[in-house]
């Protein structure tokens, strides 16, 4: 219990180092939420009342849950970049094709339908489906590299091993 509350100690603490099991620990704990909102969903789909608010007000407790949860997953994130001697700007490096990604579509939306040849189609269409495959393959990356790769041993620019205190 005390390995959960740690990182809920550590509400918005961007400086550090976080260990394996505490982002592990953190990630259980996100995925049980999104399971636990997910099954009310998908329960709450075949009840809905007679003015269709159903979903709705699960929708507002679900952010109302999930948006102060923000802080805390950024900075363990962030902690557990540090552990192994990275910065925590890394986090952003999936974003970039994401912004392509968003630039792409808005191209694609702001050409009139009728004065794109079928050539923009094609040439759109890969840059879109490239840049979106890019990003989730950067965020897979950040994703498996947070979860497996070990500790820098000893202390390094952001603190001591929380492995050896």
């Amino acid at each position: 219990m005390k390995r959960i509350l740690n990182f809920l100690k550590q509400y918005a603490n961007f400086k550090g180092r976080a260990r394996r099991r505490e982002y592990g620990l953190f990630l259980l704990l996100h995925a049980l939420l999104l399971i636990s909102f997910g099954v009310a969903f998908f329960y709450e789909s075949d009840h809905v009342d007679v003015y269709g608010n159903s979903k709705f007000i699960l929708g507002l407790i679900m952010w109302v849950f999930l948006l102060p949860y923000l802080p805390p997953n950024l900075a363990v994130s962030v902690r557990r970049l540090h552990d192994f001697g990275k910065n925590g700007w890394l986090l952003l490096l999936p974003f970039i094709p994401l912004s392509f990604y968003l630039f792409f579509m808005y191209l694609f939306v702001a050409i009139p339908i009728f004065e794109r040849p079928r050539v923009i189609y094609y040439l759109f269409g890969g840059l879109l489906v490239l840049s979106l495959l890019i990003f989730l393959l950067l965020l897979l990356w950040l994703f498996a590299m947070l979860l497996i790769r070990k500790s820098q041993p000893g202390e390094n620019q952001y603190g001591k091993n929380p492995k050896e205190k």
